[in-house]
C-alpha cells in the first residue's frame, strides 16, 4: 500500500468524522429548537425534585450551559470564545433554544460552582463587550473538538470554534 492512499484514506475518515460531529450538533440545535406551540402540560416533578419538563430559553443561561458543558478547563479565554461561539449560533438560529432538559442534566450530575460561574462570566463579559474574543474566533457558531477541526482558525486548547457555513 502507497503512503499516498493511506494519506487519502486518512483525509477521508477525518473528513467523515468532521461531517459526523457536525451533523449530530445540526441534529441536536434542530432537536432542541422549539416547534408549535404547545399546550402547557402539568408540571411533572422527577425524583431529585426539579421539574422533568422545564422549559428554558433565556440567552444568557443557556450560553452558560452549553459554556459548562464545552469547557472543562480554567482557561477564561476558552470560556469566552465559547459564550461567543454559543452566542452565534443562537444568533443564526434566530432565537435561544430551549436548554430546560440540558440544564436538568447538568445540575442532576452535579455542578462545580466555580466552574457554573466562570461560564456566567465568561457570557457576560461577551455580551457587555468587556471581553472580545480574537478576530479569527468571532463568526464562530459550533464548537467541535480540536482534532476534528484540524483546518479550524481557531482553537484554544481541546476545542476548535468553526463557522457554521450557512
Amino acid at each position: 500500500m502507497s503512503q499516498q492512499s493511506a494519506f487519502r484514506r486518512s483525509q477521508r475518515r477525518t473528513a467523515l468524522a468532521f461531517a459526523a460531529v457536525y451533523g449530530a450538533i445540526t441534529v441536536a440545535i434542530v432537536a432542541c429548537s422549539p416547534g408549535e406551540a404547545a399546550a402547557p402540560a402539568a408540571a411533572v416533578i422527577d425524583d431529585a425534585g426539579a421539574p422533568a419538563t422545564l422549559v428554558l430559553a433565556e440567552r444568557r443561561l443557556c450560553a452558560a450551559v452549553v459554556v459548562y458543558g464545552a469547557v472543562r478547563s480554567d482557561a477564561y479565554d476558552q470560556a469566552a470564545v465559547a459564550a461567543r461561539t454559543a452566542l452565534n449560533g443562537f444568533n443564526e438560529l434566530g432565537h435561544t433554544p430551549d436548554c430546560g432538559l440540558a440544564l436538568t442534566r447538568t445540575v442532576a450530575a452535579g455542578v462545580d460552582p466555580d466552574r457554573w460561574q466562570r461560564a456566567l462570566d465568561a457570557v457576560d463579559a461577551i455580551e457587555d463587550g468587556s471581553y472580545v474574543v480574537p478576530l479569527a474566533c468571532s463568526r464562530a457558531a459550533v464548537i467541535l473538538p480540536s482534532r476534528a477541526a484540524v483546518r479550524a482558525q481557531c482553537v484554544f486548547g481541546d476545542l476548535a470554534f468553526v463557522e457554521s457555513g450557512r
